[in-house]
């Protein structure tokens, strides 16, 4: 459509032109060749403008599209690395090869009990290490989100924080219960409570880990669209 006018107008000009120098003198026609020729210039620096500034509207919105694009894959892409990072840190089997022995002469080094909480420390530090990564990753990315979604992006991801930090709770906790040199008890329903959060199951009946699922489905809500129109 847009040659179609751009053609007529061209069309429109040029045969003004030629009908006109018809019956200008052979003496004027200088003259009016230059005026003509501005006029020319003129309008096909505005038939120009006409056409680029829909071409422009076009690509500003196709790289704003681009951005989001590529910020909601980075978020969703940390947020599946701190799920996964998160059920790592869960899985109750814990080898030996995780739990070094400490130095001897750590604190911790003394009694077996005291050896074994040094072993279990490490090993989760080691786990949680995974988990930062994916934090950070988002925390940075998050940024960015803010600009091009809004700030209540950063609100989606509330849930996840907080289940993110009662999980490492739980960890110092149960640090503390195996800690010999400390007193802390937890009734029997506050134990049950712990193991839940601790310890992944690997099924449905993981209700920590449905949490985690729900949370997740609530940032996918928001994100994903902004990937499939692409």
């Amino acid at each position: 459509m847009k040659r179609l006018v751009l053609g007529i107008l061209i069309g429109v000009v040029l045969g003004f032109c030629v009908g006109y120098y018809i019956n200008v003198p052979i003496y004027k026609i200088s003259v009016y060749f230059n005026f003509t020729k501005d006029l020319i210039v003129t309008i096909s620096v505005a038939i120009g403008a006409w056409v680029a500034v829909p071409g422009l509207n076009t690509w500003k919105k196709q790289f704003a599209g681009k951005e989001k694009y590529n910020s909601a894959r980075n978020l969703l892409k940390g947020t599946y690395e701190l799920r996964s990072a998160l059920s790592y840190v869960r899985s109750p089997f814990m080898e030996s090869s995780e739990m070094p022995e400490p130095p001897e002469d750590h604190h911790l080094s003394g009694t077996p009990d005291k050896r074994y909480l040094y072993g279990v420390s490490k090993a989760y530090e080691t786990r949680w290490e995974k988990v930062i990564k994916a934090s950070t990753s988002i925390d940075t990315e998050l940024l960015e989100g803010e600009v091009l979604f809004g700030s209540d992006i950063r609100g989606k991801f509330e849930n996840l924080i907080k289940l993110r930090q009662e999980l490492y709770y739980n960890i110092l906790l149960h640090l503390e219960l195996i800690n010999p040199d400390d007193d802390t008890t937890l009734t029997s329903n506050e134990k049950k409570t712990k193991r839940k959060i601790l310890y992944g199951r690997g099924n449905e009946k993981d209700e920590f880990f449905n949490k985690i699922k729900e949370a997740i489905s609530e940032i996918e809500d928001v994100l994903r669209p902004f990937i499939t129109k692409l």
